[in-house]
């Protein structure tokens, strides 16, 4: 207990550490991790928010959140996440393991909550910017399939903004 309020005493404000325990000397905080949760969220309505405008993405045009969602579940499962790899990536290779993924809308917030074994550098921005494209209508369902088979980067949706994007939780 006394080693959480001292963290976070020294903490910036959005930043928190939950809790804390004695480890392995071989424990690494990247590469001991089993698997890792984020959250993405889309402001979706016609007119920029004033508040919390740094807090979420934005998005005017109407999204589907039940076709993104639809859309997702394609990327459930192993698979090379090649086509969600930004160029600036380090990994050696792009096999992940999505073990959960979920869209939904609740009134003007869609939210894209997704967990895997790992990510690739700006996989879920990525993810986001292909499943708003199926959200307009403008890439039927099918297409991320489409995508994780094609492996292709530059045929995918633009890589969503950064606000919005939330790292949840680590598991170890």
């Amino acid at each position: 207990r006394q080693w959480v309020l001292g963290i976070n005493s020294n903490l910036p404000g959005s930043v928190r550490v939950l809790w804390a325990r004695h480890v392995d000397d071989e424990f690494h905080a990247r590469f001991s991790a089993h698997s890792r949760s984020y959250r993405y969220q889309i402001m979706n309505r016609w007119v920029r928010p004033a508040i919390g405008l740094t807090n979420y993405g934005w998005c005017r045009h109407q999204l589907d959140a039940d076709k993104m969602h639809a859309a997702s579940q394609f990327l459930l499962g192993t698979h090379d996440f090649s086509a969600f790899r930004s160029a600036g990536c380090s990994s050696q290779h792009a096999v992940r393991e999505v073990t959960a993924i979920g869209v939904q809308r609740r009134q003007d917030m869609v939210t894209m909550d997704i967990s895997a074994n790992a990510f690739l550098y700006h996989m879920v921005r990525n993810i986001v910017g292909s499943l708003i494209e199926v959200g307009k209508g403008e890439q039927p369902v099918e297409w991320v399939s489409q995508l994780l088979e094609g492996r292709d980067r530059t045929v995918a949706g633009v890589t969503a903004e950064s606000q919005g994007l939330y790292f949840m939780r680590v598991r170890y």
